[in-house]
């Protein structure tokens, strides 16, 4: 081996020259601008403005249905009060005919206060209280048909198409599920 033919051999171990590293790095960054360039398309694409649209709109009435589920449990509470305060009422009118009729009493004056009393509940539960609870009622059926059209876009008419509506809400929806709604329509 020659002197010349070693110096050719230490060239080609020897690295690429400065000139194709600068090709190489100016390849590079081409390539990087083009990335960039279409990272900023993808960005700007139509389809993600209207993703972002349906996103905000479903926030939206997942909100409402929270606001909507409260309302409903707090008119349950409400019509479950008032349930109970009728309940109560009938039987103190029953405990009341009871005594009246069964000759446990010992004088006139407690017959006439029992009589009277008698008369205030039946106006009481005849009135407001079960006035209360079918308000009650109502304010419930109306935020479950809210709730249900805000879910489905369709507002039931009768409350059997409640019910089926919350059916299939309680199968597909977690938070309709989580609310033990259905069944009660």
């Amino acid at each position: 081996m020659t002197a010349d033919d070693a110096e050719q051999g230490t060239q080609s171990a020897q690295p690429e020259s400065p000139r194709s590293r600068l090709e190489v790095l100016a390849d590079l960054q081409d390539l990087d601008v083009r990335l960039a360039q279409i990272d900023h398309r993808v960005e700007r694409l139509p389809e993600r403005q209207t993703h972002a649209e349906i996103e905000a709109e479903l926030a939206g009435i997942a909100t409402q249905a929270r606001a909507l589920d409260t309302r409903i449990a707090g008119l349950e509470r409400q019509q479950r009060r008032h349930e109970d305060d009728v309940a109560g009422i009938e039987a103190k009118r029953a405990q009341n005919a009871e005594r009246l009729y069964d000759s446990h009493l010992t004088s006139p004056k407690e017959a006439e206060a029992l009589t009277a009393e008698a008369g205030a509940l039946e106006r009481l539960a005849a009135g407001d209280i079960r006035d209360a609870a079918e308000k009650s009622w109502c304010a419930t059926k109306r935020a479950t048909d809210a709730l249900v059209l805000a879910r489905t876009e369709k507002l039931p008419e009768f409350t059997f198409q409640t019910s089926a509506e919350l059916r299939n809400l309680s199968t597909t929806n977690g938070d309709v599920r989580a609310a033990r709604l259905r069944g009660r329509y």
